[in-house]
């Protein structure tokens, strides 16, 4: 599998350093993940057409998805001169899945809790900007959530970058260490939200200080900044326990679920089938979770949805999980799932949840 890395800008005599060149040349070096530094590949494109002392271009350059990451040089030539033009290194590519929910889709490191999954951090899962749920935060740091990081599991996502939660952070790593694939998570999760609150054209207005970009506006603006909408490999949904305590008839929250699943497709080109939904466990004082999970049974068709359990888990609060019996097995069992679907793991009945 492949990825493109696009070089897109304009030369021009603005610069004092410019010149007319005659070819753009790319320079590619690999690392491995030891940090072996080895020579991948050069591209030299040629046929620039000046305007007024000033050139366009626009260039894609695949590189492998795998466990390494790229330095890219940019020169321009002139005859045998190369001038230096940028560099850029630490470029990866794989594979990119969105989480979105509530407070166990976050899934933050809880209050009760001293377990962290900081050992779980690799240079090859990658975030870009932040889940924060202010949509003003887009704009007082709008800088930092146009910029990648390296992912993290244990920070709260109000104004901090990289975060994708715990089990989130988990998952990813099994997908480095077991499928050899670096991986981007989009996670735009907000706690305590009912589903309306996720929709496309929910009216943030009613809200205090957000007044901007709704969750669904704030989650795609940022797949789009990183040119990742049509690239969405699966959408991993955990909520369900304020609907449950707004006692959602089932009805309606089948019907709200198949909006998001219809925005999905026509904002996620291509993503189609792969949506895959924890089914909420009775929780946060409300008696009412079984209409929420008799709408996710329903939704659940084997095929396009998938459910993935949560018996077993042990709260550590009454609405949240602990690390240990909680979200590393959030992590363990959409991992199964994942890795049948697109990595040819193992394909056994034990990962299916009966519906």
């Amino acid at each position: 599998d492949k990825g493109h890395v696009i070089f897109a800008g304009e030369l021009s005599d603005l610069d004092p350093e410019f010149d007319t060149y005659t070819s753009i040349r790319f320079d590619i070096r690999r690392v491995d993940e030891l940090g072996n530094i080895t020579f991948y590949k050069s591209e030299e494109f040629n046929g620039l057409t000046y305007t007024n002392n000033s050139v366009s271009f626009n260039y894609s350059i695949s590189i492998d998805a795998r466990l390494s990451s790229f330095n890219f040089q940019m020169f321009g030539v002139i005859g045998n001169v190369d001038k230096l033009l940028y560099e850029v290194d630490d470029l990866v590519s794989g594979d990119v899945y969105v989480i979105q929910g509530q407070s166990n889709a976050e899934s933050l490191v809880q209050p009760e809790e001293t377990e962290s999954v900081i050992p779980y951090q690799s240079n090859f899962i990658r975030v870009f900007g932040s889940g924060t749920k202010r949509s003003d935060k887009f704009f007082e740091m709008s800088d930092n959530h146009r910029k990648w990081y390296y992912g993290r599991g244990d920070n709260t996502f109000a104004g901090g970058v990289g975060g994708i939660g715990q089990w989130g952070l988990i998952f990813a790593r099994n997908l480095v260490d077991q499928d050899t694939i670096p991986v981007a998570i989009f996670n735009g999760a907000t706690g305590g939200k009912e589903i309306e609150y996720f929709q496309k054209n929910y009216d943030n207005s009613v809200l205090n200080n957000e007044d901007a970009l709704n969750s669904y506006e704030r989650l795609l603006w940022r797949l789009d900044q990183a040119k990742l909408t049509d690239k969405v490999k699966a959408v991993i949904w955990s909520q369900g326990e304020a609907d449950a305590s707004l006692k959602t008839s089932t009805q309606e929250y089948i019907s709200m679920f198949q909006a998001l699943l219809n925005d999905w497709n026509t904002d996620f080109a291509g993503l189609l089938s792969n949506f895959y939904i924890f089914q909420t466990k009775s929780s946060c004082g409300s008696a009412n979770s079984m209409l929420v999970k008799e709408a996710q049974r329903r939704l659940a068709d084997g095929d396009v949805v998938k459910i993935i359990q949560t018996t077993g888990l042990n709260y550590v609060n009454d609405c949240h999980f602990s690390l240990n019996d909680g979200y590393e097995k959030f992590a363990s069992r959409i991992y199964a799932h994942i890795s049948a679907d697109f990595y040819g793991g193992s394909d056994n009945e034990s990962i299916y949840t009966p519906t």
